[in-house]
């Protein structure tokens, strides 16, 4: 998947400069692959305070789970930070932000139907704080909210169980991406949320088939987006045929797609062990297949996203060898799950 792009925004000849010089601080794969062999916590700390980690993780001391959240929270602060001083286009800017507004929409409505606290999931990084956005939530003022994320939260409030509520809401989510990147024009940004819609139409076809919801439930719940269904990279009727297929037929439904491997090998990693793992991970590396195209770029917006969901996607592999060291995970079952690098 090699998208196409202007190369000629001046604009960002210093944002792109300043990226270069972040992104030769994430994580490769060989230190990846370090940490996945360390013997044990303490070892791990110790490969960490080698990298842009070390500040965080400087004393000769074994952190807590808790401190390590803590020091993944901060680094992500920085990326969001990064991403929101360097973006000068305030449609794209919102465009990438909002995510995270719709993340807090359907972490309070889900709240409001169990009754249980979730201000410890709530978002700092979207357009609106995760405060405010609870504020105008909990008042009813729904004048509070842009168009597009009222619609979102009447949409969402409709259901009253959490799987549906998620639905709704990416949902509402996904017309306004479509919409926006559509006024944008950014043919990068253009693929890159077909790419995501497609992935999250191909989990949640193995999500339904998987478990109990059947071919009505698969209708409802795939995503569409703003330019038709005749438009989508992976036309809905694909998984609706290949839903009552064998197991080890479903991939031929796809294929010649850039999606057949994702299909075939997470297909089959489902079906022998009733694992998401797998199909997980190639979602991810799809992604980073995706992004990684922006580093022969001299200007432009894209190196910009680009560093934002690679910062995202290391913060996920390190989250994932750190629980893995935990619970004592083999090295082998680590890998499994591990995104490839950006």
């Amino acid at each position: 998947m090699n998208p196409s792009y202007d190369d000629g925004d001046t604009r960002y000849a210093y944002a792109v400069g300043r990226i270069r010089t972040l992104e030769a601080r994430l994580l490769d794969g060989q230190r990846v692959e370090r940490l996945v062999e360390a013997k044990d916590f303490e070892e791990t700390f110790s490969i960490l305070r080698e990298t842009d980690y070390g500040e965080e993780f400087g004393e000769e001391r074994v952190a807590s789970l808790q401190e390590i959240e803590q020091v993944l929270q901060i680094k992500r602060e920085g990326a969001y930070r990064t991403f929101t001083e360097l973006c000068l286009d305030e449609e794209v800017r919102e465009l990438i932000l909002s995510t995270q507004d719709y993340q807090n929409i359907k972490v309070l409505i889900k709240g409001s139907v169990t009754g249980e606290d979730s201000d410890f999931a709530l978002s700092q990084f979207g357009i609106l704080s995760g405060e405010k956005i609870k504020r105008i939530f909990k008042e009813g003022r729904s004048q509070g909210f842009s168009t597009h994320l009222r619609k979102a939260v009447e949409a969402g409030l409709s259901y009253d169980t959490p799987e549906w509520i998620d639905i709704a809401v990416d949902h509402e989510m996904f017309r306004f991406w479509s919409a926006r990147a559509k006024e944008v024009g950014n043919d990068f940004i253009l693929g890159f949320i077909q790419l995501i819609l497609d992935l999250e139409n191909i989990q949640t076809f193995f999500r339904i088939r998987r478990g109990e919801g059947g071919l009505s439930f698969l209708e409802k719940a795939l995503f569409f987006n703003g330019w038709g269904e005749d438009t989508m990279s992976l036309h809905r009727d694909r998984f609706l045929k290949a839903f009552e297929s064998p197991w080890e037929g479903i991939s031929s439904y796809f294929f010649a797609t850039p999606y057949e491997r994702v299909l075939r090998e997470g297909g089959e990693y489902l079906e022998r062990k009733g694992s998401f793992a797998s199909l997980e991970k190639l979602c991810d590396d799809c992604r980073m297949e995706y992004l990684r195209s922006t580093r022969l770029m001299t200007f432009g917006v894209e190196p910009v996203i680009a560093y934002l969901y690679a910062k995202e996607n290391e913060l996920k592999i390190l989250r994932l060898v750190f629980l893995g060291k935990l619970y004592g995970i083999t090295q082998e079952k680590i890998r499994e799950r591990l995104p490839e690098v950006f």
